[in-house]
């Protein structure tokens, strides 16, 4: 019987060990490449939400307190005459 020569083995078994390697590195990157673009989604989603709340909801809110502080002032002058 003929056997493969020894450093027929080693070259068999680093070309699959680089492979591998390889491999590992491709789907290291793809998970990294997928954590970077959600981190990004999740910036940009908050990025919205803080111009929201200073371009909608805090003038509104401005208002209202406004509105509260003039009508309690005038129910207090009304109290007081």
């Amino acid at each position: 019987m003929v056997g493969i020569p020894p450093e027929h083995h080693s070259v068999k078994h680093t070309n699959n060990s680089i492979q591998s390697k390889q491999e590992t590195c491709e789907f290291a990157e793809r998970i990294v490449r997928g954590e970077i673009l959600a981190a990004y989604q999740r910036f940009e989603a908050a990025s919205r939400a803080v111009a929201t709340l200073e371009n909608a909801a805090l003038p509104r809110s401005m208002q209202n307190v406004e509105t509260c502080l003039t009508n309690a002032i005038r129910t207090f002058t009304l109290l007081i005459m």
